[in-house]
């Protein structure tokens, strides 16, 4: 069909609505004509609605994968078409053109696309740029098939571009239908290099896939607390994260190097993995410049061909290992000042010396009769400390044997003794690094631990069992007793200097029978413990068992009298405690074996007939302190503590001696 005919089916359906005639178009063309007409576009309007240059700008960014990709093609498409008034034209997805090709040397009087006009069909009407992207496929617009009479001079070959299923923009080539050459086969060219920028978006995004994978990859693997890399079969690291990097202390690109480039040890990772030996977390002593540091190394057997990986290892610091056990074990303090009740007089300075040892890091040593409550004490120091928000570790010197505690105080490498684990295992020492080592029952530690102990306390540094190298460790040592160190020392189960390198602090804790007040303080805040625990909110003591615990000598201290009292909110069958739910040793009212007789009770006073009974066992003894303490069933540390208290010698109690 003739452009002459085409113009006056135009002219009839623009100008008086005649559509008889648009079945002589084509489909495509005759849709477009109606939409335009639908939408009430002016035919005869010649202006182009631009986007601002700012936006202009803010859609080249957005779009400037696929302006890379077609420019090369555009230009080369602009010599092989060999016309001097061809335009050639890259749009977005939303028909702004992004990039004009062209050569204005020689224009008749006609309009061409300038950057950020709008071609959309629901703005200018039908035209090759926006029906291709209307209708996606490609189109030829030809002179009077614009719907815009001023775009009736042009011959137009559209082909949108796709990324994956998405139109990304349109490419158009567009040449004055005056002196153009129809015979020249524009439509294969257009077509050929809409071809090829799309080949290219879609390598690209490819390539812009996996790099955004790997890229995620890398900063999961860095948010991970373990150092991760990824070998494969030869030992070339392939990937490797931040931590990684971190724990071996090193910088840069390692991908593309060798794993022993970067992990100096005496275990072959590449040979055990060949053998199918897998590690699971093995303690390493690694060397980094002249020092060792030890990490836990486990390896994982990983067939990931296309990406080269074959092995992969996790290795963690001793930190990262600490951080994990402790929050496994619940290796805190849960214990503050607030929670210590009773403020007898006996107590002030006990909590006076306490609350200055939080202040600073020196050793401290506890010392007082068991049920006491030196741990309680202990924990208070540590969480009023700046260590707070450490660990706290507490070990029972007197609960372990002497094969175990030196080993659970300074681990052990693999191997190193018939029952270790081969993986090895970090001592308690590791464990509290940075916070505070709580040593109970320091006075049950054999001599041999002893020394080591010392040494540790000396030089602030571990060695394992079985182990070559020394691990630096910043720990508080705070060390309870029941026993009487000072005589431990004489009598050579304790040594000397250990003993002063530890009591540096010294806090007596004492016994529950001389707090005098804090018996019925302690009493009712054991009964609403156990109000809430066994769900009797009603339940109280009767005023003889008030009596009956003031009288008592509590031998197991604050730890007995709780255990007296959960046992008697247990079998209370009533509201009210009486002395007949208490066991027969407390309901008897036997009188403490350290108190005076009655008699004598009623002419001096409480402190008085303290000092005049331990006078009296101190003269039967003859000042044996080891056979004062058995009589009063009480520790040589209180017994030693009395004697200071009322000022008496025991050496002038000795046969011979004034």
């Amino acid at each position: 069909m003739g452009d002459h005919r085409v113009f006056e089916i135009w002219q009839d359906f623009t100008l008086h609505n005649n559509s008889e005639a648009l079945s002589e178009l084509s489909g495509e063309i005759a849709a477009s004509w109606r939409r335009s007409k639908h939408l009430g576009l002016d035919p005869f309007y010649s202006d182009v609605q631009c986007v601002s240059d700012q936006e202009l700008n803010q859609r080249r960014r957005k779009a400037q994968e696929l302006i890379n990709s077609s420019l090369p093609y555009m230009h080369k498409m602009f010599t092989l078409i060999k016309d001097d008034q061809a335009v050639i034209t890259l749009a977005d997805a939303d028909a702004v053109v992004l990039e004009v090709l062209a050569n204005p040397v020689s224009y008749p009087e006609i309009s061409y696309p300038k950057e950020g006009s709008i071609h959309s069909e629901a703005l200018v009407g039908t035209n090759a740029i926006g029906l291709a992207i209307a209708i996606d496929t490609a189109v030829q617009v030809t002179g009077a098939e614009h719907w815009r009479k001023v775009n009736h001079a042009w011959l137009c070959h559209a082909f949108p571009l796709h990324a994956g299923n998405s139109i990304v923009g349109c490419i158009n080539v567009a040449c004055p239908i005056q002196g153009h050459n129809q015979a020249s086969p524009i439509a294969p060219t257009i077509e050929a290099s809409a071809n090829a920028i799309e080949r290219e978006l879609m390598l690209k995004r490819r390539v812009s896939d996996q790099e955004m994978v790997i890229q995620q990859q890398k900063t999961l693997l860095d948010y991970v607390d373990s150092g991760i890399i990824a070998i494969d079969r030869e030992g070339i690291i392939k990937q490797i994260n931040e931590q990684a990097l971190d724990i071996f202390k090193v910088q840069g690109a390692w991908e593309g190097r060798s794993l022993k480039d970067l992990i100096h040890s005496d275990l072959n990772l590449i040979a055990l993995a060949s053998q199918g030996r897998m590690l699971e977390d093995q303690d390493l002593p690694i060397k980094i410049g002249s020092s060792y540091i030890h990490i836990s190394c486990s390896t994982f057997r990983i067939d990931l061909d296309k990406l080269g990986i074959n092995l992969v290892i996790l290795a963690r610091t001793p930190a990262t290992v600490r951080k994990i056990v402790n929050k496994a074990s619940g290796a805190n303090a849960r214990y503050s000042f607030n929670d210590i009740i009773g403020g007898s007089p006996e107590m002030e300075q006990p909590l006076k010396i306490a609350q200055l040892a939080s202040r600073n890091t020196t050793n401290v040593l506890v010392m007082g009769e068991t049920g006491t409550g030196k741990e309680l004490l202990v924990q208070a120091i540590h969480n009023s400390s700046d260590r707070k928000n450490k660990p706290f570790i507490a070990i029972n010197c007197g609960a372990m044997s002497r094969e175990l505690i030196r080993s659970e105080l300074f681990g052990y490498e693999g191997g190193a003794f018939t029952s270790a684990k081969s993986s090895g295992s970090l001592g308690k020492f590791e464990l509290a690094e940075g916070g505070t080592l709580f040593l109970d029952e320091i006075g049950e530690m054999p001599l041999e631990v002893q020394a080591v102990l010392l040494r540790v306390l000396q030089t602030q540094e571990v060695v394992r069992i079985g182990g070559k190298y020394p691990i630096p460790v910043n720990v508080r040592v705070i060390a309870a007793t029941h026993r009487d160190l000072a005589l431990a020392v004489k009598e050579q189960t304790f040594r000397n200097d250990l003993y002063y390198r530890l009591n540096v602090l010294s806090i007596n804790l004492p016994p529950l029978r001389e707090r005098s007040g804090d018996i019925l303080k302690l009493t009712d805040f054991f009964i609403r413990k156990f109000q809430t625990q066994f769900d009797k909110p009603k339940l109280r003591l009767d005023d003889t068992v008030y009596k009956l615990f003031e009288a008592y000598s509590w031998p197991g201290n604050i730890r007995e009298l709780e255990n007296v009292l959960q046992r008697a909110s247990v079998i209370c069958e009533h509201e009210v405690i009486t002395e007949h739910d208490l066991p027969t040793l407390v309901a008897d009212r036997e009188e403490p074996a350290f108190l005076p007789a009655q008699s004598v009770m009623t002419s001096l006073s409480l402190e008085e007939g303290k000092r005049e009974k331990l006078v009296q066992i101190l003269q039967k003894t003859n000042g044996n302190v080891r056979e004062v303490a058995t009589l009063l069933k009480i520790s040589r540390g209180t017994v030693y503590n009395m004697l200071g208290r009322y000022n008496l010698d025991p050496n002038s109690f000795r046969k011979g001696l004034s």
